[in-house]
């Protein structure tokens, strides 16, 4: 025999004396403990077993120290305690027999890891019956996104101007303007929006079909019909509809205001001789 064939010899022994040791420690103990024996082997018969298992393998020429020996020794000690704590946790002990016509013991105990709730009187428990599930509110329907979320103001049916005071107290000549924004069409600006609309004004051009940006100013400013046009002066506001939106009040904010000669084409074609009334569409 080579020595490489004596080294996997000894190997095999090795692993059956470790199998061996396995079997008659705690994991052969519980084995036969389940099988029907009321309680696990001694120790004195755990130890015997090792050791004959031990001589059987010296015997087939593996060789091992005193230090070897013990440590299978101190390995059956531990599978040996081990086996005995799991037969003492155990409830049922193998080999008892049952009766399966005797009455059932009356639990004195609710058990919950080592220790116990006694349980109440069978006169005293009150079974209760599950309330009926009822049904909740309704959900709240949310909002249905639509396209045009704005209201598109008509063309204004009327030229004419409100005035709101703010300021009662004013001491000074009301000459000052202090914001000036115009809502008017981007066909009718001028090249020199200046010259026709004022110095201060600041223009809100929009197209039809209006666009989504000039809805939502128009939302802010309350647009109730176009042209329309907010003016602050330092005494009062101004809100202009119609063509009294597009003059300009340069150096009068409570005047009359002009109507540009350029803003009139646009609106009327050639110039039209003025008539007594204010009817819609004449010069002023």
């Amino acid at each position: 025999m080579t020595n490489s064939d004596t080294s996997r010899a000894r190997v095999k022994i090795s692993e059956w004396l470790a199998q061996a040791v396995l079997s008659v420690s705690g994991v052969a103990c519980l084995i036969i403990h389940q099988a029907g024996a009321q309680e696990p082997p001694a120790g004195a018969a755990i130890e015997s077993g090792v050791r004959a298992a031990i001589q059987e393998a010296r015997s087939a020429g593996l060789s091992m120290s005193q230090e070897q020996e013990s440590a299978y020794l101190a390995a059956a000690a531990r599978g040996e305690r081990r086996s005995k704590e799991i037969f003492e946790e155990l409830e049922f002990r193998p080999g008892e027999s049952v009766d399966p016509n005797a009455a059932t013991a009356t639990p004195l105990s609710h058990v919950r890891g080592k220790d116990g709730v006694e349980f109440p009187p069978a006169e005293e428990v009150i079974l209760k019956p599950l309330p009926t599930p009822t049904a909740g509110p309704a959900p709240t329907e949310l909002p249905v996104w639509s396209p045009e979320p704005y209201a598109r103001p008509s063309r204004c049916q009327t030229n004419e101007t409100k005035r709101v005071v703010w300021n009662e107290k004013a001491s000074e000549p009301e000459n000052e303007v202090l914001n000036d924004i115009l809502f008017v069409e981007k066909g009718l600006i001028p090249l020199d929006p200046e010259e026709s609309f004022g110095k201060t004004t600041r223009l809100m051009p929009y197209e039809t079909p209006f666009s989504r940006g000039s809805l939502i100013s128009m939302e802010i400013y309350a647009v109730p019909c176009v042209p329309y046009r907010v003016r602050m002066s330092n005494v009062a506001y101004y809100y202009d509809q119609g063509h009294n939106a597009l003059k300009n009040y340069d150096g009068d904010p409570r005047g009359k205001g002009k109507l540009s000669h350029i803003i009139q084409r646009k609106l009327f074609g050639e110039p039209q001789p003025k008539t007594r009334g204010k009817k819609y569409g004449a010069y002023e």
